[in-house]
């Protein structure tokens, strides 16, 4: 009777686990965020020599640093006005920007950043996701949120950071039509 309810007990864990997996992988869009990562992969196995370009300031406040490796492009964005640096990765297939990976510095340490991943479709963005790296050590006050405990800029929200990369984006685009 035990071994017959542990076997009834297992099989509904395991077909609930099994449901939850179909769930997770079985959409569009998930699919479509493994073909960008398995792209990704091998572009960053590729050593290709930079190429420097240079963007037109659209403003005072922003300084922009730009090294095209062919299907990766990667900046640098000095936000003078907050002091915040904002490393960002675009992946391009063919003139198509697919994947951004924003990459924001914690004035407290090398290793505490936060991480947003941007998938795009025909310049759409479709699904973002962000993640923060924090110390284990280091204590959250409960009063605090994470970008205000480890220095983030509050502005660069989710919706702030996809106004941005479509501006960036078509600036670089602009300027890479002017190249060539």
């Amino acid at each position: 009777m035990i071994r017959a309810a542990l076997l009834i007990l297992f099989l509904i864990f395991t077909s609930s686990l099994s449901a939850q997996r179909i769930n997770l992988y079985g959409n569009a869009d998930t699919t479509k965020i493994f073909a960008i990562h398995k792209y990704k992969k091998q572009i960053d196995s590729l050593s290709i020599k930079a190429q420097e370009m240079k963007l037109i300031p659209d403003s005072n406040e922003v300084e922009v640093s730009v090294r095209d490796y062919g299907n990766k492009i990667q900046t640098t964005n000095l936000f003078h006005g907050s002091r915040t640096c904002l490393q960002m990765t675009l992946y391009l297939k063919g003139c198509e920007v697919i994947s951004v990976d924003v990459k924001e510095q914690s004035p407290i340490g090398s290793d505490v950043y936060r991480l947003s991943n941007f998938y795009l479709e025909s310049d759409t963005i479709f699904y973002s996701i962000c993640f923060s790296a924090v110390r284990s050590c280091l204590p959250l006050p409960l009063n605090k949120s994470i970008s205000e405990a480890y220095g983030y800029n509050p502005d660069f929200t989710g919706e702030s950071l996809k106004k941005y990369i479509r501006k960036l984006i078509f600036r670089i685009k602009n300027c890479s039509q002017q190249k060539y």
